[in-house]
């Protein structure tokens, strides 16, 4: 009898449940077509709103405070700009959908920026220049940007240990290594890119020499590839690959450290400004901030950097693959 109470009480049998909660799956109730904003959806648009904002309120804020501070404009620009370069090429999304999302997240972003700009700058015509000038510029650095990531892309996948509801499509074109559609996509992108940069070169002044500004976002988009290889790539393997959170810690402290005495054995040396390695120190300390806040929300989510080798022997277990990834948390 006091099985049975037990069985009626839990709704399955004493077996079944404790079957169930090992695998880390709970009683879901049906919402019908309406979209879902609860998990990482809402965390991650919650995230995307709290920067825009800030970048809308960063330049009013920091242009009537010591020139020192505005150092954090292009360090959290930065951050975001590295943050949507990694949703773009590891978020569990099929290739459309994830070029829309991040066009998307890129526009709301340079947005913001753009209208706490022109607030500052009450509507002044090279304000507007300016901004038309990074808008079309833009495509051509973020590819660079993005080029480190998808070398990372060959050989880990994005995977989450609590998946949310996704269809088989979705998940089988996530898990799929980079195809010939992917690649051909990728050429007529890189082409329109650098058509647009081209144009940008009509919107300088005409006393620049439309050669000299094309060499000079060519070195931009070389040192952004430099960039992403050393403060993109290395903090998300970092941050999503390693299992042990302790291990993470230690390792961005190291990282931390060696960039911060890299750029200062670099750039002070160059100035004579008492205060360069403080507004250095400032800079750094917001793009670490901002980039691993955003990383370290993704971990917290669930999501892990995992082998494609590993990503394939599960697939080739049917058994397991509703299962979450128990090898991969946190210990």
């Amino acid at each position: 009898m006091t099985g049975n109470h037990r069985q009626l009480d839990d709704g399955l049998p004493h077996e079944s449940k404790s079957l169930t909660s090992s695998a880390g799956v709970g009683p879901r109730l049906s919402t019908g077509s309406l979209p879902s904003f609860e998990g990482p959806n809402f965390y991650f648009l919650l995230l995307l709103a709290f920067l825009c904002l800030a970048n809308f309120i960063s330049v009013p804020l920091l242009s009537a405070s010591r020139p020192g501070l505005m150092v954090v404009i292009p360090a959290t620009i930065a951050a975001e700009v590295g943050l949507v370069a990694v949703f773009g090429v590891f978020s569990p999304l099929v290739f459309t959908t994830r070029f829309v999302l991040t066009v998307v997240m890129g526009g709301v972003l340079y947005l913001g920026f753009c209208l706490s700009v022109i607030a500052v700058s009450r509507g002044e015509p090279e304000a507007f220049l300016i901004l038309l000038f990074g808008l079309l510029i833009s495509p051509f650095i973020f590819i660079a940007v993005q080029a480190p990531i998808w070398g990372l892309r060959i050989f880990y996948d994005c995977q989450r240990s609590s998946p949310p509801q996704a269809t088989v499509t979705d998940v089988a074109a996530s898990r799929e290594p980079i195809r010939l559609s992917d690649l051909l996509i990728g050429t007529f992108m890189v082409a329109v890119s650098l058509a647009l940069a081209q144009l940008a070169t009509y919107v300088i002044p005409a006393d620049e020499s439309r050669t000299e500004v094309l060499a000079a976002v060519a070195v931009a988009a070389i040192a952004a590839v430099l960039w992403s290889c050393v403060s993109v790539v290395l903090p998300t393997w970092l941050m999503l690959a390693i299992r042990r959170q302790r291990m993470v810690a230690v390792a961005l402290v190291g990282w931390t450290a060696m960039g911060s005495i890299s750029v200062l054995l670099t750039i002070v040396p160059f100035t004579f400004d008492p205060s360069a390695p403080l507004v250095v120190m400032l800079g750094i300390s917001v793009y670490v901030f901002v980039l691993c806040g955003g990383l370290q929300l993704a971990r917290q989510l669930g999501y892990r950097l995992v082998r494609r080798r590993e990503t394939h022997a599960e697939s080739s277990q049917p058994a397991m693959t509703d299962m979450p990834f128990d090898s991969i948390r946190d210990n």
